[in-house]
């Protein structure tokens, strides 16, 4: 096989639009592997392996690609092509026959334009087994100035011994003529469900704060008659669920049209054989600019037992094309979220384990907060507090709904004002179906990739954007569970002993035993303490790879223009009050995280002791990059380390405490000396002495009335801003476990 280019299959892609091993200078205009649930794959090579994106090792480099076996063709349609593009790619492949057969793999890139002109625009056969200058991993560009201005169907084809695996390094589009094209805010929300037409059954309703679920129904049109202001787009996503058991088959096609005034301007057919389709359109309504139109969407052929998943709704955007910063008109700024990580294991924090010495270090020149509150202790309505300042109540980011476009956020704000924006998250639940990629020119998704991945790809993306002023935000997964950190770090706080909880299969039975107060699994204190030293050892091993991460941004005379936030979703229980792992409760051990803030010659170093919430980052940030104030004013943390008045923290949950997962809204309030907790469906309450109590052991709702009753009315009326729902209800819908499901987040 030393002939043959070896190809380490490591984690399944989730929407990955940047290849860490291409080598183009422009912007990424638009991903193939971003958009492969909606190609159409054909051939024998997918009937024998699903075509599905992969993270590939290759001459030593990892690289996200698109894996089949020939003979396959892949055609994505509709993809837009702007002035000045090339399709930048990779080619390699894999032989799993024994070393020394031969054979070859041919490679070509086809294109059919609107009027159905069909064209081979480049070809080329690797025999990896037979010619030494076919050995190893191929770098391609390839002209597609001549189609600027329309949309394609490209075609990428592979034919050859189905032995051969043949793989493609993220095909990407590129302009060096590009510049970021923003949303500049929602000029109508279009669903409502009274648009809808009489009789429709596969959406029946579009609530302005969920995602819809279809039901089985041959289609559905909504019509509705709107004004197209100057520069508009129409923005359209979603995603269909399929149910394998369904005796309707494999899912597909489906297809999604949109009309204006009985013109088609969008219409796609959706397959795929896998579980889950996603779509995701930006449609420019330049030549209707002015007009009252009549606009009709339509979603067939959804199929018997699959769902139908609108998750940014129909909505009218304004266009606006800004000019990018350049290096050097100020600062950068790197946002860095370590998800699941509680600040009381971390050595700044007093922790005695050694499990963050880079970050202990680091901290020493920083802003650091003592008592940073998360908005939540679980990822979706924390992260959504982070990256626009509003609280759960207000965003609704809860029981699985996205993020509404009608929110500014973090990277809305400086890509508005000519950042180049970058994002990539590890995690599953944080992505564009999520609506988190809002602000983001390149948004990339790689569901439980290792730290080291995350830097990798963040620094090539960084390489190509150098001169510009950047904002990115690195979503890590370490340390949540499972906790399987890699190599030593693994079990460096272990010691060498078996444990049965060393499977993770066992832990996550463990955990379901425990947190569900069903059948119970018998466990000892030995075994806690053996999950929290494996989960210190991933601790300890994104440690190591942030000193790598901020080491190379200095090598690259970076780091000392750049601002560094590091900070976490929320923390990870380890049976403090009778749970494991996170989301159940709003003790401290969940939401208490760490939040540091290095900006030499920006903030003076030092503790603060007082309270802030971690939503108060972004208007921090905001201050650090030059903006001036907003009105009303943003959450700052800042304003709190200069002495300003200390806020009332919130935070906010649904609970989970029984064999079906009934939950209901927990919500807490409180300041550094009190925290008061509450369920508002039954009003068992909980108050708590943070300095003379700070395990939060001791409730003292029954001694001290006159502190029940002024957080009582602080916290009601915070919940009374917002609609929500109190009584228990399903945590989690079938549908909604299938997705997860299939996402790799729930077995």
């Amino acid at each position: 096989m030393a002939a043959t280019l070896a190809i380490l299959w490591l984690v399944p892609l989730a929407g990955c639009p940047f290849d860490p091993g291409s080598k183009g200078d422009g912007a990424t205009v638009y991903s193939l592997i971003a958009h492969l649930d909606e190609a159409v794959v054909e051939g024998s090579g997918a009937e024998r392996e699903p075509v599905e994106p992969r993270m590939i090792l290759s001459d030593g480099v990892e690289r996200a690609a698109i894996v089949a076996h020939a003979p396959t063709t892949i055609q994505f349609a509709e993809v837009p092509i702007p002035p000045g593009a090339h399709l930048d790619l990779g080619i390699g492949t894999e032989d799993r026959r024994k070393a020394g057969k031969r054979g070859k793999v041919r490679f070509a890139v086809a294109v059919t334009d609107s009027s159905g002109k069909a064209e081979i625009l480049w070809s080329r056969s690797l025999a990896p087994g037979e010619r030494e200058e076919d050995r190893g991993w191929h770098d391609e560009r390839i002209d597609l100035a001549p189609y600027a201005g329309s949309r394609l169907s490209i075609s990428l084809r592979t034919e050859g011994r189905p032995d051969l695996m043949a793989a493609w390094s993220n095909p990407v589009v590129r302009s060096e003529e590009a510049l970021p094209v923003l949303e500049r805010g929602a000029v109508r929300r279009l669903v409502d469900p009274t648009d809808l037409l009489a009789g429709s059954r596969a959406i029946a309703t579009l609530p302005d704060d969920g995602p819809t679920n279809a039901g089985a129904s041959p289609g559905c049109v909504l019509r509705t008659r709107v004004k197209v202001p100057p520069d508009a787009v129409l923005s359209l996503a979603g995603q269909i669920l399929h149910d394998h058991s369904s005796p309707s088959g494999p899912l597909g096609p489906v297809r999604i049209r949109v009309g204006i005034d009985g013109q088609d301007v969008f219409r796609r057919d959706l397959t795929t054989a896998r579980g889950i389709m996603t779509f995701d359109e930006r449609l420019p309504l330049g030549d209707f600019s002015g007009r009252e139109v009549d606009l009709e969407f339509e979603m067939c052929d959804v199929g018997a037992g699959n769902t139908l998943v609108l998750s940014k709704r129909l909505w009218l955007s304004r266009m606006e094309a800004v000019p990018r910063l350049p290096r050097g008109d100020g600062p950068n700024l790197l946002l860095v979220l370590v998800d699941t990580l509680r600040a009381d294991q971390l050595g700044l924090y007093g922790y005695d384990r050694p499990t963050s010495p880079f970050l202990d270090s680091l901290a020493a020149e920083s802003l650091v907060f003592e008592r940073a509150l998360s908005a939540s202790s679980w990822t979706l309505p924390s992260v959504a507090s982070l990256l626009t300042g509003s609280s759960p109540v207000k965003h609704r980011v809860v029981e699985w709904i996205p993020l509404a476009q009608d929110f500014e956020t973090l990277g809305e704000r400086l890509q508005g004002a000519g950042f180049t924006t970058f994002g990539i998250s590890a995690n599953p639940l944080v992505g564009r179906l999520e609506g988190f990629d809002q602000g983001f020119e390149t948004f990339i998704q790689i569901p439980w990739a290792r730290a080291e991945n995350i830097n990798r790809i963040f620094l090539d993306w960084l390489a190509e954007n150098r001169g510009q002023r950047w904002f990115a935000y690195l979503h890590f997964v370490d340390p949540h569970s499972p906790y399987d950190a890699p190599g030593s770090f693994r079990n460096h706080f272990t010691g060498t002993g078996d444990r049965r909880l060393a499977d993770d299969d066992a832990l996550e039975a463990l955990a379901n035993s425990v947190n569900t107060g069903s059948e119970r699994i018998p466990f000892d204190d030995g075994d806690i303490e053996y999950l929290r030293a494996r989960y210190d050892g991933e601790t300890l091993y994104w440690d190591s790879q942030f000193r790598e991460l901020l080491g190379e941004l200095e090598a690259r005379g970076v780091l000392e223009d750049t601002v560094v936030i590091i900070t976490s979703d929320h923390g990870e229980e380890f049976l403090e009050h009778g749970k494991l792992m996170h989301g159940y409760h709003l003790y401290d051990e969940t939401i208490r995280v760490p939040l540091v803030i290095r900006a030499p010659g920006r903030v003076r170093s030092q503790r603060v002791s007082r309270q802030v919430e971690v939503r108060g980052v972004i208007g921090a940030a905001l201050e650090l990059m030059g903006f001036p104030a907003t009105d009303p004013p943003l959450p700052n943390v800042l304003a709190t380390a200069r002495g300003e008045e200390e806020p009332v923290v919130f935070s906010y949950t649904n609970e989970a405490d029984t064999p079906e997962y009934a939950s209901s809204i927990l919500a807490s309030a409180g300041d550094s000396r009190w925290k008061y907790i509450l369920r508002p469906a039954d009003g068992v309450a909980e108050i708590y002495d943070l300095l003379g109590d700070p395990g939060e052991y001791v409730n003292l709702i029954g001694d001290r009335p006159e502190l029940h009753a002024q957080y009582d009315e602080i916290l009601t009326d915070w919940l009374g801003r917002a609609q929500l729902s109190t009584e228990p209800t399903s945590k989690l819908d079938e549908r909604s476990r299938e997705r997860l499901r299939a996402l790799g987040y729930i077995r």
